[in-house]
């Protein structure tokens, strides 16, 4: 896989590749808090400490209605959230952390935390700022270029019974 850094490649598919490997990761780090993806979907609502409509985290995740459905549904299936009719608004959904969601928060940041200490390991701190600093001036660089809406949804494989 030593050929992913290549300069040719595009840059998008080297950052998917890498992403893809992280996900993958993360999703076997916590595998036992019962679910395996949508980590980033709790987090955001922990962080803003109040319900959150499903347009506000699909905004804020780049992420489509109908994707923000699945992921909803995924999520309540899990009993990490609660879904709630807003009510000056009721076609609106206000999405808050259950119980269980809110106790699974602790153990996301933990093991993220120490997740990053190992994918950094080797990188300096100036390492590392200089490369979020690059990161976020690729971000406000892409910001200012018209574009269309990709949606990109990573999961892990299903496994299959074989017979």
């Amino acid at each position: 896989m030593k050929a992913i850094c290549n300069p040719s490649m595009p840059l998008g598919t080297i950052l998917a590749i890498i992403t893809k490997q992280y996900a993958g990761v993360l999703s076997h780090m916590l595998e036992h808090t019962g679910i395996d993806r949508y980590y980033s979907v709790l987090l955001l609502i922990e962080s803003e400490g109040r319900p959150l409509s499903q347009q506000f985290i699909a905004d804020h995740l780049f992420t489509d209605k109908a994707s923000m459905v699945r992921i909803m549904d995924y999520l309540l299936g899990a009993g990490m959230i609660v879904k709630t009719v807003n009510p000056d608004n009721r076609r609106e959904f206000l999405i808050s952390l259950s119980a269980k969601g809110s106790k699974i928060i602790p153990e996301i940041n933990a093991v993220i935390t120490e997740f990053n200490k190992i994918i950094f390991k080797g990188i300096s701190s100036n390492e590392r700022k200089q490369f979020y600093a690059a990161i976020q001036k690729i971000n406000i660089n892409l910001e200012e270029l018209p574009s269309k809406k990709i949606i990109l949804q990573f999961k892990p494989e299903s496994k299959r019974i074989i017979r």
